[in-house]
């Protein structure tokens, strides 16, 4: 359970500089979070009557993700937020799923690459360098990558961290590897099959 706590740690952390972006870096504000993926699809199918979509349904989206083997949901995942970590002892490598309502008061195709860099040095308490930031756009919504490393208490991390907005709802992946570990190849395999679906017409 120790190294639980550890994986809890620093993956809230991660995700805690995305929450601080989402409300315009201000660490007093407090994003509202939203139920789970499955309460959605429910919501949805309950609205859907006689093979008719509600228009509001279309609006909904959900994460793709398949987590790779070898590594266990840990026991402070909760209903808005799930941290995966390596069973593999010894090695701090983690993934973390979150998802947040969207309230419009951040215009993520405007943020920087200074912004991002500012939001994870407070929330990691950590230098981070910025490897890149990507940005794109597709059907609407946004796909923001940010690639980064810092030093963590057990070493070098390296993580990606996957930000997908929507109208409604922020999606967020972050992989964060241990450098000494042999993910690279894993996560790369799930980063690149990451993907919003509709709800509504799957």
């Amino acid at each position: 359970m120790k190294k639980y706590s550890i994986y809890q740690k620093i993956a809230v952390g991660a995700v805690a500089a995305l929450l601080l972006l989402a409300a315009g870096c201000e660490e007093e504000a407090e994003p509202v979070v939203s139920e789970n993926t499955i309460s959605v699809a429910e919501e949805i199918a309950n609205g859907v009557s006689q093979n008719v979509i509600p228009a509001e349904a279309l609006e909904y989206y959900a994460l793709d993700y398949k987590i790779p083997e070898g590594f266990v949901r840990t026991p402070e995942s909760t209903s808005t937020l799930d941290i995966y970590a390596s069973e593999q002892p010894g090695d701090y490598s983690y993934i973390t799923y979150m998802r947040l309502e969207n309230d419009g008061s951040t215009d993520y195709a405007d943020l920087t690459d200074a912004d991002y860099k500012t939001s994870l040095d407070t929330a990691l308490s950590a230098n981070t360098l910025i490897q890149g930031v990507e940005k794109t756009q597709g059907d609407g919504n946004l796909h923001v990558k940010v690639r980064f490393t810092y030093s963590g208490e057990h070493g070098k991390l390296e993580a990606a961290e996957h930000i997908f907005i929507t109208d409604k709802y922020i999606f967020e992946m972050v992989y964060t590897r241990d450098s000494g570990s042999d993910w690279a190849k894993a996560f790369a395999d799930s980063e690149a099959n990451l993907k919003l679906i509709n709800v509504a017409q799957q």
